[in-house]
C-alpha cells in the first residue's frame, strides 16, 4: 500500500535526517493519510503547501488536519497553503467562521490570493 505523494521538493535537505525538513510543497495529496504520514516522518515541519487536493473537499481536509495537529503533543507546523480553484470569498469565510466555532486554532489569518488559500496561525 503506497501513499499518493507524487513529488516533494526539498532542495538540499537530507532525508536521512528528516528533522531538519521544515517546509515541504506538495503537488498532489490523494488523501488525510498522506498528510498523516508526511507528520509522523518531518516532526519539525513548519511550512506545508499542496498544488491539487485531488477532489477532495477543503473544509474536511482543513477540519482534519488541523484537529490531528491539535491532538499532538508536539507539532510545529504553522503555515498551510493549498491550491483550490473553486475558492471565493465566501469560502475564505466559511472556513474561518469553522475555524473558530470548533475551536481548531485561536491566532490565525485565512486568506485567498488567486487559486490559493493560505492560513498561518502562532
Amino acid at each position: 500500500m503506497g501513499f499518493g505523494i507524487g513529488l516533494i521538493h526539498l532542495g538540499s535537505a537530507n532525508l536521512c535526517n528528516a528533522r531538519q525538513i521544515t517546509a515541504i510543497y506538495i503537488e498532489e495529496i490523494k488523501g488525510i493519510n498522506d498528510f498523516h504520514f508526511i507528520l509522523v516522518v518531518c516532526p519539525y515541519l513548519k511550512y506545508f503547501k499542496v498544488k491539487r487536493l485531488n477532489n477532495m473537499n477543503i473544509h474536511c481536509v482543513l477540519r482534519t488536519i488541523l484537529k490531528d495537529i491539535k491532538n499532538r503533543r508536539t507539532c510545529s507546523i504553522r503555515s498551510l497553503s493549498f491550491n483550490v480553484p473553486a475558492a471565493d470569498d465566501r469560502t475564505i469565510e466559511d472556513l474561518q467562521e469553522m475555524i473558530i466555532k470548533e475551536q481548531l486554532l485561536f491566532q490565525f489569518t485565512i486568506k485567498r490570493i488567486s487559486d490559493n488559500i493560505y492560513l498561518q496561525w502562532t
